[in-house]
């Protein structure tokens, strides 16, 4: 089960039209996530259990083609970066002076401060032909996917366009709704300019079966096996790391980042960023609890990074500018 190259929006998503009610469950992605799911749940649900013979070799077969299907994936994104190597082809004939990772939770809602500057920043960023790599999901992932899909347009077009797809909060059936209006929207600026001046990719999985892969990165990546995801996600964002509030999903991207440093020479350890210091590196009260809905991970993050000797790649911050200056101000080995 060879992929063929990325995925596309217009490949991922083919079947589905906005104006026909319920045809996302004709598109491919929702075929191949319930395909995932069923396995998944087979696989759960009956390990213990005696299987015939022939749902032995059924349940192999699935596997295997999971298994292809995510190894020429990941063979053609090594092609995919070898073609410009953080040096020429995104965008063409410009030199792309690094891959920065934006990372974050997926329920960060599009009315919110937060999707907005995330979307700004991502844009700047793009203007300056940075590459933009998400795990492509919703939130702050989408934000950073929009920013760089409309980063040839004028700066009134990214209020415009978020303005366009906010619901009122009391809408039912939101998450397809939600779908319904981003990808209005894509098709709504799709021809106004070309794709590789809002090149962004997103590296999606089917493994969570309930978060829809973003319309706006021009190129993703969408793997079964999360683990192979995630590492690779991080791995491939050379020149840093911007993580913003988030979930256990974000927690992870943090840590694998840390690991890889870890593993890496000096000269290659990048920038991890952590936006939102009372989010990350809260102050607990006098019971020592920490204040609701933050995740107190700096303090292990540092402690981390100064034994594996680099502390002086990590940082939390106050403010988003703060995080940019942080990661160009790296000079790292290709």
């Amino acid at each position: 089960m060879h992929p063929m190259s990325l995925y596309t929006v217009e490949k991922l998503f083919e079947g589905f039209n906005p104006d026909v009610p319920g045809s996302y469950q004709s598109s491919f992605d929702w075929k191949t996530c319930e395909e995932y799911k069923c396995l998944y749940e087979d696989e759960l649900h009956t390990k213990n259990l005696s299987r015939t013979k022939n749902q032995i070799e059924f349940f192999k077969k699935k596997k295997l083609k999971e298994c292809l299907h995510d190894y020429w994936l990941e063979v053609d994104l090594k092609k995919y970066f070898d073609s410009f190597d953080g040096a020429s082809s995104i965008p063409p004939n410009h030199k792309c002076p690094g891959i920065i990772g934006i990372m974050g939770g997926h329920t960060v809602p599009r009315d919110s401060e937060l999707y907005f500057e995330v979307a700004k920043m991502a844009r700047a960023l793009t203007r300056e032909k940075y590459f933009i790599v998400t795990g492509g999901g919703g939130g702050i992932m989408e934000a950073a996917n929009l920013g760089a899909w409309l980063a040839p347009l004028d700066d009134s077009a990214l209020p415009d366009a978020i303005k366009s797809m906010i619901l009122p909060k009391c809408t039912l059936n939101q998450d397809n709704l939600l779908f319904e209006t981003s990808w209005k929207l894509r098709q709504k600026t799709l021809s106004l300019y070309k794709k590789e001046e809002r090149r962004s990719l997103a590296l999606a999985t089917w493994h969570y079966t309930n978060e829809k892969t973003n319309t706006f990165a021009t190129d993703i990546a969408k793997f079964f096996n999360n683990a192979l995801r995630e590492e690779i996600l991080i791995r491939i964002c050379c020149q840093g790391i911007i993580f913003f509030e988030g979930s256990l999903g974000t927690i992870e991207e943090i840590f694998i980042a840390t690991l890889q440093n870890h593993h890496y020479t000096s000269e290659k350890k990048r920038p991890i960023v952590l936006v939102n210091k009372e989010y990350w590196n809260p102050t607990p009260n006098g019971n020592g609890d920490y204040p609701a809905k933050t995740k107190p991970v700096w303090p292990l993050l540092l402690t981390l990074a100064q034994q594996a000797h680099f502390e002086n790649r990590v940082a939390t911050v106050s403010c988003i500018q703060e995080a940019i200056d942080i990661i160009k101000s790296c000079q790292l080995k290709k």
